[in-house]
């Protein structure tokens, strides 16, 4: 029985939802395991255990190798993992339990006797739409699994500078929820000069009929009211907050009960004062003609408010008492802010009573917060077609949220537009065309729209605080930090002062503070924060909200063997259906795990996020966590396959960050492949914006990296000068991109001769090595730092960071990274004359590419020149010279001609190699390039002649 090496990892392609093994069938995106009518859901942990086994069947597993990888860090007993599998036998059914087989003191082995099948789609008693072995499936498509990849060069500043993308992404997994498209009514964001409030009288003693009546009246008359772009609805709190707008304003009192009549009899009243004159009007009848009564009412309020308005038509309103309590259970819900009990009320609602269109429409947006896109398009469309006849406006407006829910992110910005091109003075519509385009990517242009002259008048409270949050969202992905969090706290001011009915408003503005400044001071204890906006949301009475501030505070802080939050935050997630927040929760705990070098807990996080993703049918948030997988595709070599991924992002016509870190990716994958011109031009043009004249002026941020990237390939090319002036540009405040900038310019000096200098350098650099809170950057700094050290004569210290490394690469499946720790090692090994185990690491590096990389290659290929010169084959090793100084030249790699040239010298050619090496060191002044020190004597004579220059 072979038994599995800890280094493996349970991987599926990004787009498979389900596993089928015969009749068993386990969910991915939801952690269930379904088997003729039982469904169990299962714990993090128990479930994490159930991958692991069968992404790898029929092989042993270890008691102390299932321990690390799925406590991975954390101490816990052996009884743990015990219990666990005792819990996923009993899942798994009395037919089943034995798949799981038991060696004694040794393990578990996997062993179901059918095939297990990887599917997209899945349905009780049907075939798989598209479903594979999955083995087979693993090995043509899987950018998250860590098989064997390529490696990179000595010279990668491409990996150096990849550091500094996990913090920036983070943060926009974190944010990246505001952006959600809800299916609120201008109401919610008002902005008009002249407004209405609807205030329900509540009256204790009043029984659940005529509770449900108000809340009924209340709501149909809100949505006539909301969807007439002149109009604006504030609420109560919004009113009190703002006592300009109170002069403004029309309060609209509602109320029912029994009519003086008899209690046979039911009234609802609306009683309000206009123009001085004070208007009560009521409708009475059979409590079971609820539906018509409030119609009624609502029309003729709609009538005494706007007697000018010419007279529309309105769908009737369809419901029966009974559903009115329905309604009623859903409402209370939705303003508890318990979304999963409003979505649960609401689908026993419309089953009971399929032609109501409120119970549809209010479902949908319950559905759309929680990120259940697919549900609330279908509901948002039926109350549409109940929602006949209307008026024009009405049906515009509900076309833009269709729409948005349909992830027409354009179009619907285009539908806000027009809205708000034809009635000016409804802010709340450029509010909505932010956000669409914001949903598109297109931040720069949601932020332009949200600096636009309608926004600098008085506005309401409300308006005025949603309008700097709004800003603070947009201005974050485009890497104005300090922006944001200068909108963000006059957001937060303006939530403040607006008093205690505002505490849930006030937790948003607090809880976006405190994720921006994770990202603009790293170094910072914002815990606090985050328990400031608990703190306010659990005094609104949310406390899910309350547990989703202090799991991102806890995620965000320093990294952790283990989160107190964790698992009560997915699990609460996933039990209020909020696939949205637990995506971002996913995110937020794999950033975590990449931080602290959990590489195997990183992928499986980011590959249940990517389930999530796909199963709320969301393109930005799959698109986003594709940004998390061409960091790993370029740290794996895979360039073909983040070439790739890199093409469909630049084609989704997406701004910011985000989208500057897919360009970035490219020019450093054109760097490593030898394409520098073409990387340079990029670089320049990324940090200039030459080649986006309408977007704005790129942040301090964006130009700092394309700046760092330019400085390596300036070097490559033989440009200290102008690589010294890059380099430069590195901001001391990024403690990542100083790092980069200190070990550029550390190489500058060796390659330009000054080894002092650059050894201070490089000194000084490990000194600040421990301040990177990534434990993979700490490795790619520590690779790239490794042979600087040993073409400056310190080899003990660079064969230690090696070896230091190389066996955490080669766990977290970083095959670039192994293969740089690879080929570093056959260098030393060659310079001590080791030459069987020079050979050896040389093999494994070549070994661990994917697919040819230049900067990779042509280490190896000096390597393996000085193994044939040594082994007494100089015929050979002169040829491989060759070929590499004509394709360096190529490639305008100055620095791999200038050894190739070196290496070349004591051939009976070494009169023209001096020479033209002589011309090029001249011309370039990188007098300090040279092969002496990885290069033993061959048979009394040094491999170089000489007539070195």
């Amino acid at each position: 029985m072979p038994e599995v090496p800890e280094t493996s990892t349970p991987s599926w392609p990004p787009r498979i939802r389900f596993l089928r093994i015969g009749d068993v069938v386990i969910d991915l995106a939801l952690r269930r395991v379904l088997h003729g009518e039982q469904a169990t859901e299962l714990p993090q942990r128990v479930f994490d255990v159930l991958l692991l086994l069968a992404a790898e069947p029929h092989v042993l597993h270890t008691r102390q190798a299932l321990l690390a990888r799925v406590w991975s860090g954390v101490i816990v007993e052996d009884a743990n993992l015990s219990q666990s599998v005792s819990v996923l036998r009993k899942a798994l059914g009395e037919a089943h339990k034995t798949w799981i087989r038991t060696r004694s003191k040794q393990g578990y082995v996997f062993e179901p006797p059918f095939d297990i099948e990887a599917l997209e789609t899945w349905a009780p008693g049907e075939a798989p739409v598209a479903g594979v072995a999955v083995e087979e499936e693993a090995q043509v498509r899987d950018p998250a699994a860590p098989a064997v990849t390529g490696p990179a060069s000595r010279r990668a500043l491409s990996v150096r500078a990849t550091l500094a993308t996990a913090a920036a992404l983070a943060l926009l997994a974190t944010l990246a929820w505001w952006l959600l498209p809800r299916l609120a009514t201008p109401g919610d964001a008002p902005a008009l000069p002249a407004s209405v409030t609807l205030i329900p009288v509540e009256d204790p003693g009043r029984d659940n009929v005529d509770a449900a009546s108000l809340e009924l009246l209340d709501a149909w008359l809100g949505w006539k009211l909301g969807s007439l772009p002149d109009v604006t609805v504030l609420t109560p709190a919004h009113l009190a907050a703002d006592p300009a707008a109170q002069a403004r304003n029309t309060v609209v009192l509602l109320s029912t009960g029994p009519s003086p009549q008899g209690p046979e009899t039911r009234v609802v009243r609306a009683r309000f004062e206009k123009d001085g004159e004070v208007h009560r009007l009521q409708q009475e009848g059979d409590p079971a003609d609820v539906a018509l009564l409030v119609d009624r009412l609502s029309d003729a309020v709609l009538a005494a408010l706007y007697p000018d308005r010419p007279p529309q038509a309105w769908p009737s309103l369809r419901v029966t008492p009974e559903a009115a309590t329905g309604f009623l259970a859903l409402e209370r819900a939705r303003r508890a802010h318990h979304w999963g009990d409003a979505v649960q009320a609401g689908d026993a609602l419309v089953r009971e009573a399929p032609d109501f269109a409120l119970g549809h429409l209010h479902l949908a947006r319950a559905q759309a917060t929680l990120g259940r896109l697919p549900e609330a398009r279908r509901h948002l469309e039926t109350a549409r077609e109940l929602l006949q006849p209307m008026p024009a406006e009405a049906e515009a407006l509900l076309k833009a949220q269709q729409l948005a829910l349909s992830n027409d992110h354009a179009a619907a910005a285009e539908a806000y537009a027009r809205l708000a091109q034809r009635y000016p003075d409804q802010t709340w519509f450029a509010q909505q065309q932010a956000r669409a385009l914001g949903r598109a990517g297109r931040f720069a242009d949601a932020l332009a729209l949200m600096q636009t002259p309608i926004w600098d008048r008085p506005l309401p409270a409300s308006t005025e605080m949603q309008k700097w949050f709004n800003r603070a969202i947009f201005q974050a992905p485009l890497g104005d930090l300090e922006g944001a969090i200068e909108s963000a706290r006059k957001a937060d001011a303006l939530a403040a002062a607006a008093g205690e009915e505002w505490a849930y408003d006030r937790g948003h503005t607090l809880m976006l503070l405190a994720q921006l400044q994770v990202d603009s001071e790293p170094d910072r204890d914002t815990r606090a924060g985050f328990e400031a906006a608990a703190a306010q949301f659990e005094k609104a009475g949310d406390a899910f909200s309350a547990l989703r501030a202090r799991f991102l505070g806890e995620v965000l802080g320093p990294p952790k063997a283990q989160y107190r939050y964790l698992d009560e935050w997915l699990a609460q997630a996933r039990a209020a259906g909020q696939r949205q927040l637990e995506l971002g929760a996913l995110r937020a705990a794999a950033f975590q795990q990449y931080r602290a070098g959990n590489i195997q807990a990183y992928r499986l996080r980011l590959m249940q996020a990517m389930a999530v993703a796909e199963s709320m049918d969301d393109p930005w948030s799959t698109n986003a966590i594709e940004r998390d997988l061409l960091n790993e595709e370029y740290l794996q070599g895979r360039f073909t396959q983040a070439g790739e991924r890199i093409a469909r992002m630049a084609g989704n016509d997406q701004q910011g960050e985000l989208v500057t870190w897919a360009r970035l990716f490219e020019v450093f994958i054109d760097q490593m492949q030898g394409r520098n011109a073409r990387a340079l031009a990029a670089a320049e043009r990324g940090r200039t914006r030459m080649d986006d004249p309408g977007l704005p002026s790129p942040s301090q941020s964006v130009r700092d990296r394309y700046a760092c990237a330019s400085g390596q390939i300036q070097t490559t090319m033989g440009d200290p000068q102008a690589a010294r002036a890059s380099y430069a540009r590195c901001p001391a405040t990024d403690p990542a991109l100083e790092l980069v900038a200190i070990i550029g310019l550390a190489e500058v000096d060796l390659d330009t001769g000054d080894t002092v200098a650059a050894l201070a350098g490089l000194h000084r650099a490990l000194g600040k090595l421990p301040d990177l809170d990534t434990a993979p950057g700490r490795w790619i700094l520590k690779l790239e730092i490794a042979p600087l050290l040993a073409a400056a004569g310190e080899r003990e210290e660079a064969e230690r960071l090696n070896r230091d490394v190389l066996p955490e690469v080669q766990r977290a499946g970083y095959g670039m990274l192994t293969a740089m720790a690879q080929v570093g090692l056959a260098e030393l090994a060659l310079s001590r004359g080791e030459l069987d185990e020079s050979r050896r690491w040389a093999g494994q590096a070549r070994a661990s590419l994917p697919e040819p990389i230049w900067l990779v290659d042509q280490r190896i290929d000096l390597v393996e020149a000085g193994l044939a010169r040594l082994a007494g084959d100089p015929a050979g090793a002169d040829a491989r010279l060759r070929t590499l100084e004509h394709e360096a030249g190529s490639r305008d790699d100055m620095l791999a001609r200038l050894r190739a040239l070196d290496a070349l010298q004591g051939t009976t050619a070494s009169g023209r190699v001096a020479t033209t090496r002589m011309a090029l060191v001249a011309r370039t002044g990188l007098r300090g390039v040279s092969v002496d020190w990885m290069m033993p004597p061959a048979g009394g004579d040094s491999l170089k002649g000489d007539d070195t220059p």
